[in-house]
């Protein structure tokens, strides 16, 4: 959300300066451009192109790299707080929320937490896309990790 709001100032700073460097007709007089309007016109216009770039290349999870939620993922996560659970997802390839691999029957799978005792589990594609597949309340990695695929091979 934060990129978003960059790239919203960005467009809107970006279109002001373009307004100011415009030139100004006044009665019969063209005021003239004055020095260095090239300039601060490209400037505006990188301003403007990069708050679009932002504002289009964001997705609805926050983040620019994408994540697909397995209907799995959605399933486990009706009636939970979405709020924190759209908080645990921003953090994810942060280093914060506890984000670690999962061993043994779980190699292949990552974890983080969405708070004291819930955990989003999740893995990256082959395409290095982050794919949520389940949230789990209360920390019961062996009842979740039971119907999910093997990754180790």
């Amino acid at each position: 959300m934060k990129l978003r709001n960059v790239g919203f100032v960005s467009v809107v700073v970006g279109f002001i300066l373009m307004l100011a460097t415009t030139p100004v007709i006044t009665g019969f007089v063209i005021l003239e451009n004055f020095q260095g309007s090239l300039i601060i016109r490209l400037v505006s216009i990188i301003l403007m192109i990069g708050g679009v770039v932002l504002l289009a290349s964001e997705n609805g999870d926050g983040g620019l790299e994408e994540k697909i939620r397995s209907v799995e993922f959605t399933k486990s996560t009706k009636r939970q707080d979405k709020n924190k659970i759209e908080r645990a997802i921003d953090k994810i390839g942060s280093g914060k929320g506890n984000e670690h691999p999962l061993t043994g029957n779980g190699k292949g799978y990552w974890s983080i937490s969405a708070d004291k005792g819930a955990r989003i589990i999740y893995h990256f594609n082959d395409y290095g896309v982050i794919v949520l597949d389940r949230y789990t309340a209360d920390h019961d990695y062996a009842k979740v990790l039971r119907g999910l695929p093997s990754l180790s091979a």
